[in-house]
């Protein structure tokens, strides 16, 4: 490390070269760039190597969830064809069932959102940010926390910005991420 004119502080290498007559040849140079260019490499490779991962779990994880899913759904359907649908309709046993497979089928597609995030960054080429309108992105969003709040009683104020903005972002991950929260 050399302190420059500047008050940098650098990272040089020196290369002796033997001469002639206890004389030598040193040359400094400058590897700051060289060192900025193996971390940024380092940290393509550890992100690359995160993304697979984390898209192979994703798909160890989605294949099951596939099955669950679908069973749920069967079920659900073979509970309404079993059962007199006058008899069962009205009943308060019917509301809890219905409340149960919804409940149950919420959290399969939270579950889903999340894995779909995940295999996003095990194919990094496909992670592209392009500007997202922040008005066009609430105006998506809200409606489902409005429904969300009015269920559990909860008064939401809300208010669009007066000009809209926009922000970097993937409209899959936003959407999903979004989603969640609802």
């Amino acid at each position: 490390m050399q302190e420059g004119f500047d008050g940098q502080v650098r990272s040089m290498i020196a290369y002796v070269y033997p001469q002639q007559k206890s004389e030598c040849f040193v040359l400094l140079a400058d590897i700051g760039d060289f060192q900025q260019y193996v971390q940024l490499q380092w940290e393509r490779e550890r992100m690359e190597t995160i993304g697979h991962m984390a898209a192979g779990t994703a798909n160890i994880i989605l294949n099951p969830l596939a099955v669950i899913k679908g069973t749920l759904q069967l079920l659900e359907k073979s509970l309404k064809d079993h059962v007199s649908y006058l008899e069962f309709a009205a009943s308060p046993l019917h509301q809890k069932m219905a409340g149960y497979f919804k409940l149950l089928d919420d959290q399969i597609q939270t579950i889903d959102n999340s894995l779909q995030r995940f295999l996003l960054f095990g194919k990094p080429s496909e992670l592209k940010f392009v500007p997202v309108s922040v008005i066009s992105f609430m105006q998506e969003w809200i409606p489902g926390i409005q429904i969300q709040a009015l269920d559990k009683k909860v008064r939401l104020a809300l208010e669009y910005p007066e000009q809209n903005g926009f922000v970097l972002g993937h409209p899959k991950l936003l959407i999903s991420g979004a989603a969640k929260n609802h």
